[in-house]
């Protein structure tokens, strides 16, 4: 039987979810990712720093505009469990990662963000990652591209959980 990035992050899913844990991220992803076409090993492209995936991607994206940015898992054979992960796309869906090794197979799927929208999330966050800014989840983000999980976090009393909106009204 074959690995499968979709069905394990169903697995995780499932698995927080008989913790009491949401799996915001996990859900967002299945919900609004896409499975990642092939992996070019050979793309001329310079390999980025280690460990900096979502630093290396946003960097790439921004100074190619022919490459999109992605944000979601990675999965790496021999490596049994999913890694949050950053990339880029070319025009036909190809992952370019210059932080993974080309040496290994793997499977990715994310969430493309635009070029002005990086910029956006970077500016407001202060980080190169998108979903989890280290300080914790991009609800803000997760939101308002799928209002439907939003719904989901209410109806199934996670929302106490999440941090405050920020007002817009200054005291």
């Amino acid at each position: 039987m074959s690995f499968s990035i979709v069905d394990q992050l169903k697995h995780e899913v499932e698995a927080f979810g008989q913790l009491g844990h949401p799996a915001l991220m996990q859900r967002f992803v299945i919900a609004n990712g896409v499975l990642a076409g092939e992996r070019l090993l050979e793309h001329g492209y310079e390999p980025g720093a280690a460990k900096e995936c979502f630093r290396n991607a946003a960097q790439l994206a921004l100074e190619h505009p022919e490459l999109t940015y992605v944000e979601g898992y990675g999965y790496l054979e021999g490596l049994p469990l999913l890694i949050h992960h950053a990339w880029c796309e070319d025009a036909q869906g190809r992952v370019i990662d210059v932080t993974w090794s080309p040496e290994r197979g793997g499977q990715y799927i994310g969430v493309r963000v635009d070029t002005e929208e990086l910029l956006e999330q970077m500016e407001a966050l202060g980080v190169y990652g998108v979903l989890d800014t280290g300080r914790g989840l991009n609800t803000e983000f997760f939101f308002r591209r799928d209002p439907q999980l939003e719904r989901w976090v209410t109806d199934n009393g996670f929302a106490q959980r999440l941090p405050k909106k920020k007002s817009s009204m200054q005291p």
